[in-house]
């Protein structure tokens, strides 16, 4: 999967669904957006949760992430960092942090202490460092095809906003008015269904359905409730009909990150390899035959000036030995 996705719609409903399937009687909201008319709910405790707005998400931006807090022991909606900084990363004064190196994880390569940590949380632990597992939810993602030499963008998505399993993790880092906290957060990703294998990429985002990320994040999971969960969410791509999504080609323009226009999304006619080959006018039969000229064409004014000269300079020949 590309670093590329789109979130417009609102968060509330999603997160809504999620707290009634948990359980929970709290929801508590720190998003900077405000609700917006209709939006509000019985488990929704404040105003601060909205539409987040952005057409061409990219590595390094915020998104509005589903987890479940447990200091305040309330799920929230939180705003992140899409590419993880691992906690262990140690960055100077001067340093930037990278989120460009792990804006993805396989879901098979999770076995390594500290990403175990992260995903089943570790018990031993008195802190409210347990588990870091979260959601994040998409309208749809980004993706690239090779297309007559060059990658075409397309835009894959679904009928409802797509879920995506994710891990996050926290680092302090040195801020304009010194040490502050950076939240930030890897997609796991598992391989493609057949569909997108065969029209786009063998990767692709892990999708889940509503139980599935009721159980992603809920802090009661065990680890081996967790185990079983990521056997299951592995084999959902070979499942036709888990989620039907769907694709079509877009701009080659939001393939620049600052490009934020809402044509990111929007389909747009291919050009076929005929077209393309008739764009700038001449054709490549047309360029050749301009280089050369056909056996049969004996009025080429070329050709007849040397047929000419030859025929000249022949008889100029005979008749001197007729002398």
């Amino acid at each position: 999967m590309c670093g590329r996705a789109r979130v417009t719609r609102p968060t509330v409903a999603t997160l809504r669904r999620i707290c009634n399937k948990s359980n929970e009687k709290y929801v508590h909201e720190n998003a900077s957006t405000k609700v917006g008319a209709g939006d509000t709910a019985d488990n929704v405790t404040s105003e601060s949760c909205s539409d987040f707005n952005v057409e061409n998400l990219s590595p390094g931006m915020d998104c509005p992430v589903i987890m479940y807090d447990h200091i305040s022991h309330q799920f929230i909606i939180s705003p992140m960092v899409w590419g993880l900084v691992p906690s262990y990363e140690r960055l100077g004064s001067n340093d930037r942090p990278d989120h460009y190196k792990l804006f993805n994880k396989r879901i098979e390569k999770l076995e390594s202490p500290y990403f175990s940590n992260l995903v089943k949380g570790d018990a031993a632990s008195k802190s409210s460092h347990r588990n870091r597992r979260c959601l994040v939810v998409v309208d749809g993602f980004y993706e690239w095809k090779p297309s007559l030499g060059k990658k075409q963008p397309y835009y894959i998505s679904a009928n409802e906003p797509l879920i995506f399993s994710a891990i996050w993790d926290s680092i302090k880092i040195h801020g304009p008015n010194g040490p502050e906290e950076l939240r930030s957060f890897a997609i796991l990703t598992c391989n493609s269904s057949e569909f997108l294998a065969s029209e786009i990429h063998n990767r692709q985002p892990v999708m889940l359905n509503e139980s599935q990320m009721v159980a992603w994040i809920d802090p009661n999971s065990t680890p081996s409730d967790i185990n079983n969960l990521l056997k299951e969410i592995e084999g959902n791509a070979a499942n036709p009909n888990f989620i039907v999504i769907q694709l079509h080609p877009v701009t080659k323009d939001m393939t620049n990150p600052k490009y934020q226009h809402e044509d990111c999304s929007k389909p747009i006619k291919l050009e076929t390899t005929i077209d393309s080959m008739f764009k700038k006018g001449t054709s490549y039969h047309e360029k050749s035959s301009q280089k050369r000229y056909s056996k049969e064409d004996e009025t080429h004014p070329e050709e007849t000036s040397q047929i000419a000269l030859k025929k000249k300079k022949k008889a100029t020949m005979v008749d001197y030995f007729k002398k």
